[in-house]
């Protein structure tokens, strides 16, 4: 099957911005040009997305179809607004991307889960729904994975997060999913928050592909509270795939960011609401 010839993604939201012109928020939205189409990969929280558009000069009716990697408020949020601004479109996510989750982290259990609007939105869509619950083709070239395989146990687990309000039964982000783009000379890989794993997200996609060559790591690797030795399973996850390009977004953190960097050097650079990649 023919590949994307050419890939350009722009980071539409992100907690931190090129300028102060451009909005932040604690979430991830990628902007992704593949050839003719525009794939909108996650939404952010919310209204970063509807007006960081129109500063970068973007149209979101130009969006032709949308994914979501897993149903956390800040990779979902925008969705109600997406709808509402560009109308009902092709979207790709897992059925369990619409249950309810909690966290304690705060010292009171909240609600992360997707937003009412956001699964009225969802719900508007109904008829161009995709449910991921293995591989699926998006368009010629770009893939998402559904559900990730837990095959290494050393992935970044979060106690905090759970399923029920009365936290009793863990959170296990089992809607996670990735993507990634089928190019000449290689992959791009294309993650929310790699709940999964990246080691385990790397690993399938890896398998997916028949070892294709990774030429660009994109989006959130979660990060940002892991341990030395977690870091270090991250970083030889990464070193297995050898890519040219590492951009940690979103919930990589400062710190797993400020890592990344010391260890892969001008391989790494810093994801930025307002920056653009092209391949």
């Amino acid at each position: 099957m023919d590949g994307v010839k050419n890939l350009t993604i722009r980071v539409l939201t992100d907690n931190n911005a090129v300028s102060g012109a451009i909005w932040t928020e604690h979430g991830l939205s990628l902007w992704i040009e593949a050839d003719d189409d525009v794939i909108l990969f996650d939404t952010g929280a919310g209204p970063a997305l509807v007006n960081n558009a129109p500063r970068l000069g973007l149209d979101l009716k130009k969006v032709s179809q949308a994914v979501i990697s897993h149903g956390h408020s800040d990779h979902s949020g925008g969705l109600a607004g997406l709808v509402e601004t560009r109308g009902v479109l092709p979207l790709h996510l897992h059925p369990d991307a619409l249950i309810d989750r909690f966290s304690s982290r705060r010292g009171s259990m909240r609600s992360i889960g997707m937003p009412p609007a956001s699964r009225g939105a969802v719900h508007r869509s109904s008829g161009q729904v995709v449910w991921c619950r293995e591989p699926v083709l998006v368009r010629s070239g770009v893939w998402v994975t559904g559900p990730i395989p837990r095959r290494l146990a050393h992935h970044v687990m979060d106690p905090f997060l759970f399923l029920d309000e009365a936290g009793i039964r863990p959170d296990l982000i089992v809607d996670d999913q990735a993507m990634w783009i089928d190019m000449a000379d290689g992959i791009v890989v294309v993650t929310g928050c790699a709940h999964s794993g990246l080691e385990n997200t790397l690993g399938y996609i890896s398998e997916l592909t028949n070892k294709s060559p990774v030429k660009a790591i994109v989006g959130g690797l979660h990060l940002s509270r892991a341990s030395h030795e977690q870091l270090s399973v991250a970083a030889q996850a990464l070193d297995a795939v050898a890519p040219s390009l590492i951009i940690p977004c979103h919930c990589t953190g400062d710190s797993g960011t400020a890592f990344l960097k010391e260890r892969f050097g001008t391989r790494c650079v810093q994801g930025l609401a307002g920056a653009v990649y092209s391949f």
